[in-house]
This record gives C-alpha cells, structure tokens and sequence, in this order.
C-alpha cells in the first residue's frame, strides 16, 4: 500500500451541490497524495465507496501520482 495516499469520506445532504453542480451519489470519496487533494468521486453506497477506496489506496502501479 503506498502510505502517500489518504482519502476523505463525505455524505452529503440530499440535493446537496459541489462546485455549483449536483453530485451524483450521497457519499463523496475525497482522494489525497501527499496530503493535495487529487480528485474526488461519488458513490450511492458506502459498499461501493469501500471498494474505491481500496483500489486507490492499494493502487502502487503509479506511485508518484
């Protein structure tokens, strides 16, 4: 696991906006390397957001990203 990357779990409030635009799921998964917020993605299950989160952080393919 590469100990650069952190994420950040959020749920939002229904209808709740990003940017100025509505998100696509409840759950907004927060994705940081070296502590720089990277990107981000939504999910409408914990489930789901779980298995993103392992892929990132278990992702060592690239590790300088």
């Amino acid at each position: 696991m590469n100990t650069n990357k952190s994420v950040k779990i959020d749920i939002l409030e229904a209808n709740e906006e990003i940017l100025g635009t509505s998100s696509h799921g409840l759950i907004m998964v927060a994705e940081f390397y070296r502590d720089e917020e990277i990107g981000a993605g939504f999910f409408d299950t914990l489930e789901a957001a779980y298995e993103h989160i392992r892929g990132y952080l278990n992702d060592e393919e690239n590790e300088d990203c």
